[in-house]
């Protein structure tokens, strides 16, 4: 539970990335691949200093508890064009976001974009010399875009079970990601909805997925069918 809250607020909240001078926009992408397998992240360099960046993606692997690990994948069907640029001082770079597989994959993928920014000494372009050695790059700096691909075929399956001391498992038995505040459960008056979406929180829920939960004892034992509203 608190490893999926971690990654919401991860995801809508630290990814401004204007400390530096860099704002990503949009900062999530959710791509619908048989309406449209392009996309886009529009990088702003709001500094006085030209910014080099290289472009990475990253895959994310769901666990069954909701948490999850990134590694890069060489061969990845997700593309991003151009792979390097230099942004001039207040200047915007379009990053065009392609899919590339013409098949549809069986369950929603999530993918980080990651921008690397390498910062260059005052009037030194060289990030490495005709020795070898390094000169000019002080720290690098990267900044993550997410990504999720789904298509028609994809949809969640949510189901809430409550136990008689208010212990209850969130599960997400299909095949496509949703967040919590999309959610409205059946047989619910607003007032207990209201309570049981406090309870649950502001949450990212992957596809095939199960998060424990409390909802205290004043929702009753049972299941409950959360459908997207």
């Amino acid at each position: 539970m608190q490893l999926a809250k971690v990654l919401l607020y991860w995801i809508v909240g630290s990814y401004t990335c204007s400390a530096s001078g860099i704002v990503l926009s949009p900062t999530v992408l959710a791509m619908n691949i048989e309406n449209n397998r392009f996309g886009q992240v529009v990088v702003t360099n709001n500094s006085t200093q030209r910014l080099p960046l290289e472009t990475v993606v990253l895959k994310l692997t769901f666990k069954d508890d909701g948490s999850y690990e990134t590694y890069e994948v060489d061969d990845s069907p997700l593309s991003i064009f151009p792979p390097a640029a230099i942004l001039a001082p207040g200047s915007k770079q379009i990053f065009r976001v392609q899919w590339l597989d013409e098949r549809l994959p069986r369950e929603s993928k999530s993918y980080f974009v990651r921008f690397a920014e390498l910062q260059l000494s005052d009037k030194d372009d060289n990030v490495v010399s005709q020795t070898g050695t390094s000169t000019g790059v002080r720290v690098q700096v990267n900044y993550n875009a997410l990504i999720h691909i789904y298509s028609n075929t994809h949809q969640p399956d949510i189901i809430l079970t409550v136990d008689e001391a208010g212990g209850a498992i969130l599960k997400n038995k299909g095949n496509r990601f949703t967040y919590s505040r999309l959610l409205q459960f059946d047989d619910l008056t607003n007032d207990t909805q209201s309570t049981l979406s406090s309870a649950i929180g502001e949450i990212f829920i992957p596809p095939n997925s199960s998060l424990d939960i409390f909802v205290d004892e004043s929702l009753p034992a049972g299941e409950y069918h959360g459908q997207e509203r």
